[in-house]
């Protein structure tokens, strides 16, 4: 699918998720539950 908004493009890098979940100190906004930045199954 395409985007179809003409606006500037973000792209969303590891880093940013990481510093993202560093300020909410490993829990997730909306849930409250533990986030790890490994990738479990």
């Amino acid at each position: 699918m395409k985007n179809k908004s003409r606006g500037l493009k973000y792209r969303f890098r590891a880093e940013d998720f990481y510093k993202i979940l560093k300020s909410q100190k490993g829990k997730c906004f909306l849930t409250g539950r533990d986030v790890s930045g490994r990738r479990t199954q």
